[in-house]
């Protein structure tokens, strides 16, 4: 029978509050956070490129 699995991140959070949420590398040290078997669902939930750093309320920079 399959599972659902979710690795997620809060979003209103930075990397810097939660940095066990982050990955910058595959190493052979670094345990896996989970293990799926064939047919089972992995969501895995992402960070934006800028970290929350722009949102509904952002507008763009002025001209000086």
């Amino acid at each position: 029978m399959s599972e659902e699995h979710v690795i997620g991140v809060d979003p209103f959070k930075p990397l810097s509050e939660e940095p066990w949420t982050g990955h910058n590398r595959w190493h052979e040290s670094i345990p896996p956070v989970l293990e799926a078997e064939p047919g089972d669902l992995v969501v895995y939930e992402t960070r934006d490129a800028f970290d929350g750093q722009l949102n509904g309320d952002s507008t763009r920079c002025q001209d000086p």
